[in-house]
């Protein structure tokens, strides 16, 4: 989602809606509401704060200047001028997705829609209107016909497409399958990119999803703006943006890649032959996107941004990246002991919002990673802080990120303790994690010398969690040796930067399908061979030994080698898919059944099946049915005879 600076989320949410906000009524009416109702002055409030958490959570992603359009040729395409006639496509422009599924489903006073909020909230004149593409997610070419026709027509000046995820993409109770936005609405992209660049019209996109998508014709637009989830006034602020009535301020609190393999999980672990350099057993399950069961955990402190700034790999849109309507210089960047400060200018002509944002870099070069180097093996920057501030066109302030006892510390694997490096540290202000705008050298003086790693001496060393130094809670030491679990980090930082990164395990099996698995010895020939920083076992399965347990959903069964539970599941996506074309839109509560692993019914049948009948249910999967269904209608009947001995010892004390 996008962020409020990095501090906050986009707003609301609901189900129903009336489309247009009722008159705002005698204030001393206000009091003769019925109980549990909300008066209409109130709804009236509470919506406009959902507006403006929205507006400020927003990200404008791209808003490259057009050759078109008369006087604005050669501006930015986005605001839009009061007036412009717009095309508006794409289902969700009528039919706005603005909150997830779930328990995070809640009812909203009312929704507004983009279709009526442009003229109303946008001062934007509605030229015309085109679905594009089915909420179902089913394709049809006749939709992207009728929405290119309306786009290229003589009365239009601006195109804007609502595209995203719908409820079958993401949804609680499922895991994504894909980056991939739906196939129907690539296909409405594709052609209005091509038909808007024929006709030299202005395309831009308004994107509505939880999560990063890949967007393969980012490039073909002129504007992008990542509405994310807005909550139930989502549209207003959407319309409000898009003409410039409030300046966009949000930013990614997540990297957007390139492509689906681009992450740390995405190169394939091809095993090289069973006892050579490089061999894995669970190899195939240690890549992302995985056909298998299972996607290990390898990627230590490569998380998030700290992999693809390490790796130094080119990302759609890097963390903490958002543009605004206006511009910003930095300046004058002092760093002083207790966190840093520097002069901010707004250089542009409207008032705006900027997010500067705090990265460090330790000593020891700019990643720290050599496996050679005794210093701490880290990673190539990390985010310490930011601030968001807002100015006036020509104002100029003077901004102070502190630091504090998580600036500069690590995990030290030797102590088993957080300690913090002493020596020159890099301190950068950006405006995000790819754009470097004011940099300084800071000499820390730490807990440890800068020759400690994970072998030196740290006799006579402060503990970050000793008596004398700010409290930190201390955390346990991972298992097994910490010179060796150093040096595996080292050298799967190295084989990052060196693109050569690899799995490399002793897998040793435990029976019924569970493996343990424990890091090789560090390869030190050329390329670098990073192991597996393993902290538990895990459980890669081919599809042929595959054994399912309570955690896995009902739609997995369709791999079953039972035909009892492959019928199972092949029935729960039948009557998912049958629900989706019956309503014209998924159906949340079909997809949840068929995502829903066995134990999620002890939790949701009332109390009637337990755990332990649960549990049985997985028998079936596995190849036998008969114990599977009678273990679990004994479970069934031994915990109803359960409840009624609960409830009678209850009634005799009076209690219901």
């Amino acid at each position: 989602m996008p962020l409020i600076g990095f501090a906050g989320a986009a707003s609301g949410a609901g189900a129903a809606a009336s489309p247009n906000p009722p008159a705002s009524p005698d204030p001393a009416a206000a009091h003769e509401a019925p109980a549990g109702v909300l008066p209409p002055d109130m709804i009236d409030a509470h919506h406009r704060v959902a507006r403006d958490v929205a507006e400020q959570s927003m990200v404008l992603l791209r808003n490259k200047p057009i050759a078109s359009m008369g006087a604005r040729a050669g501006k930015p395409v986005l605001p839009l001028p009061a007036g412009t006639r717009v095309a508006l496509v794409g289902d969700m422009a009528a039919r706005p997705r603005f909150q997830g599924s779930g328990s995070s489903k809640v009812n909203a006073t009312r929704v507004d829609a983009l279709i009526g909020a442009l003229a109303a909230e946008g001062g934007l004149a509605l030229a015309g209107y085109a679905p594009g593409y089915r909420h179902d997610g089913t394709p049809s070419r006749e939709l992207v016909d009728r929405a290119v026709a309306v786009a290229v027509r003589g009365d239009v000046d601006a195109v804007v497409a609502c595209v995203g995820l719908d409820e079958r993409s993401e949804a609680e109770g499922l895991d994504r399958s894909t980056l991939a936005m739906p196939a129907p609405q690539l296909d409405l992209m594709a052609a209005l990119a091509k038909a808007c660049g024929k006709a030299d019209k202005p395309l831009i996109a308004v994107l509505t999803a939880g999560s990063p998508v890949l967007l393969p014709w980012a490039d073909d637009c002129d504007a992008i703006l990542y509405a994310g989830l807005g909550g139930q006034a989502g549209a207003s602020a959407v319309a409000r943006i898009l003409s410039g009535k409030t300046n966009p301020s949000g930013r990614l609190a997540e990297t957007w890649p390139l492509g689906e393999c681009d992450g740390v999980y995405g190169e394939p672990n091809v095993p090289e032959g069973p006892g050579k350099p490089g061999a894995s057993a669970v190899a195939p399950a240690s890549a992302y996107p995985c056909p298998d069961r299972d996607v290990v955990y390898r990627e230590g402190s490569l998380v998030g941004y700290r992999y693809w700034t390490t790796a130094g790999l080119p990302v759609r849109f890097p963390f903490g990246h958002g543009l605004t309507y206006t511009r910003f210089d930095y300046a004058d960047l002092e760093v002083g002991q207790t966190g840093v400060s520097f002069t901010l200018t707004n250089v542009g002509d409207r008032p705006g919002a900027e997010v500067a944002q705090l990265y460090v870099t330790g000593p020891c070069g700019s990643a720290g990673g050599d496996p050679a180097s005794d210093g701490p093996a880290r990673v190539a920057l990390e985010l310490k802080g930011f601030a968001k501030v807002r100015l006036d066109p020509g104002e100029s302030t003077r901004v102070t990120i502190p630091f504090d006892r998580y600036t500069f510390r690590h995990w030290d694997e030797a102590s088993g303790s957080w300690q913090v490096e002493s020596g020159p540290w890099r301190v950068t202000i950006g405006s995000d994690c790819l754009t470097p705008r004011l940099s300084a050298t800071h000499m820390v003086r730490g807990t440890m010398g800068a020759r400690l790693g994970g072998s030196g001496d740290l006799s006579g060393q402060g503990d970050l969690d000793s008596p004398g130094i700010p409290a930190v809670l201390g955390v346990p030491g991972m298992a097994g040796d910490p010179a060796a679990a150093d040096a595996d980090h080292r050298c799967r930082l190295a084989a990052v930067r060196a693109e050569t990164a690899r799995a490399l395990a002793d897998v040793a099996s435990m029976g019924d399908g569970i493996v343990s698995v424990a890091p090789a010895p560090i390869v030190s020939t050329a390329p670098v061979v990073s192991t597996m920083p393993i902290v538990s076992a895990v459980t890669p399965q081919s599809a042929k030994s595959r054994v399912f347990d309570a955690n896995d959903p009902f739609s997995s069964w369709n791999g079953s080698r039972d035909p009892i539970a492959r019928w199972w599941a092949h029935r729960l996506a039948r009557d998912e898919r049958r629900a989706r074309e019956r309503r014209g839109e998924p159906d949340l509560d079909a997809l949840f059944r068929l995502n829903m692993p066995p134990r999620a019914l002890a939790k949701l049948s009332g109390g009637r099946v337990d755990a332990r009948a649960a549990r049985s249910l997985a028998r079936i999967p596995n190849g036998h049915p008969v114990l599977g269904l009678i273990g679990f209608a004994v479970g069934v009947l031994r915990n109803q005879a359960a409840n009624r001995r609960t409830a009678a010892l209850l009634g005799r004390f009076g209690l219901k």
